[in-house]
């Protein structure tokens, strides 16, 4: 699976993608650090990723739009330090299967996991 990291997200987050095997890149080794949100979720769509971000804005964009991609990983974590992003979407990847993530808004909270399907 493919991994797009938003702004919000700690570069040391890419180490739990990679080394379960999956490709993971922040949004700024695409130069869209001044992308819209919009225009983010189409690169997504277009490119196969799935959206790791910390902005609800994301998950409405999709959920609006009616289709059932890009997946998107929400961490709403009450305190969001690296280790416990890094932490969190160690959780993801091992709670859910590439096939569980795909077409899905998962929300990540200190203590539990959400998974709604899109589509």
């Amino acid at each position: 699976m493919k991994f797009l990291l938003d702004l919000g997200i700690t570069p040391h987050a890419l180490r739990p993608f990679r080394s379960a095997g999956h490709e993971a890149h922040r949004r700024t080794e695409f130069g869209l650090e001044r992308a819209s949100d919009e225009d983010i979720v189409e690169f997504a769509r277009e490119g196969g990723f799935a959206i790791v971000t910390t902005d609800k804005r994301f998950g409405d964009i999709v959920m609006l739009s009616g289709c059932s991609a890009p997946t998107i990983v929400l961490l709403r974590l009450d305190n969001p330090t690296f280790r416990a992003m890094v932490q969190a979407l160690d959780r993801v990847l091992r709670a859910f299967s590439a096939d569980e993530l795909t077409g899905a808004i998962v929300t990540v909270e200190s203590n539990k996991l959400r998974r709604r399907s899109l589509g």
